[in-house]
């Protein structure tokens, strides 16, 4: 029998969120012209995956995926897409750091109450491996809110 989940993205604008999205699932969120024009999410974008659950014959994790627009203007948008998620992949643009969205990506799932966590900084820079270490409010986020997080350390696209 599938259990459902659904995950939503977090972060600053350009650092990643749709492009891990789209690495997932193989599908891309951003579907209006004028998110493809731009290269800048605006409207929700969703998209669907499958995982096997360890240890079962035909059991799986039928995983939903809501992202989120990282730009200031677009905010609304993203509140409505983290209201009912169970898992949230908070990235950060390890080339790029903390940025002035991601505090506010933070303090609205925070409000919301959403203490499930994936954290992962993401590096678009060929042959540059940046890991937690090198993002001190990565780790400060994390110590200030104690959720229940994973930490993929320097994924790379």
């Amino acid at each position: 029998m599938p259990r459902n989940f659904i995950i939503g993205t977090a972060g600053h604008i350009d650092h990643g969120k749709s492009t891990l999205v789209h690495t997932l699932t193989g599908t891309n969120p951003d579907r209006l012209p004028e998110e493809k024009e731009r290269g800048v999410t605006i409207e929700l974008g969703f998209a669907h995956f499958s995982l096997p659950i360890p240890q079962t014959s035909s059991d799986t994790f039928e995983i939903g995926v809501v992202d989120v627009p990282g730009h200031a203007d677009f905010v609304n948008n993203m509140v409505a897409g983290v209201g009912s998620i169970d898992l949230a992949i908070f990235i950060v643009a390890a080339d790029d750091s903390w940025m002035p969205q991601s505090e506010e990506h933070l303090q609205i799932l925070t409000y919301l109450g959403i203490t499930n966590f994936i954290v992962t900084p993401l590096s678009f820079l060929s042959g540059t491996f940046y890991t937690l270490d090198s993002l001190p409010p990565v780790m400060q986020f994390i110590s200030h809110i104690n959720p229940v997080f994973y930490l993929i350390d320097g994924l790379r696209f």
